[in-house]
């Protein structure tokens, strides 16, 4: 189940939002993610089967560079890399291509906040 806090602050935000409409989510991650540390997000796409689409991050505290990677380019034309700036308390919404057609992670050195 997915904690109080979710329910009673995140979903009714997310409902707000037009491709989060009708969405249930089956899953929250609460990551702290501590550049000096050596931190990182490993590029992946997300499993298919346990999520479908779309899926939503939410940035509560710090401030980072996402990396997406082309991993279908005989599918689109799209570039093979892009950088997305994503600040402190900003959501992101997978869908289409960028769920499907790339992989996300985050750089140790793309982590901006302390």
């Amino acid at each position: 189940p997915l904690p109080q806090f979710m329910h009673n602050v995140v979903l009714p935000k997310l409902k707000k939002v037009q491709t989060m409409a009708g969405c249930v989510p089956n899953e929250a991650n609460a990551i702290d993610y501590k550049k000096d540390m050596g931190h990182f997000l490993t590029a992946h796409v997300d499993d298919r089967q346990l999520s479908k689409e779309p899926i939503a991050n939410l940035s509560l505290e710090g401030d980072c560079y996402m990396t997406f990677r082309n991993t279908a380019p005989h599918r689109n034309t799209a570039p093979p890399m892009v950088r997305v700036w994503l600040p402190r308390r900003c959501l992101q919404v997978l869908t289409g291509k960028a769920r499907y057609d790339f992989s996300h992670g985050i750089d140790n050195e793309d982590l901006v906040s302390p």
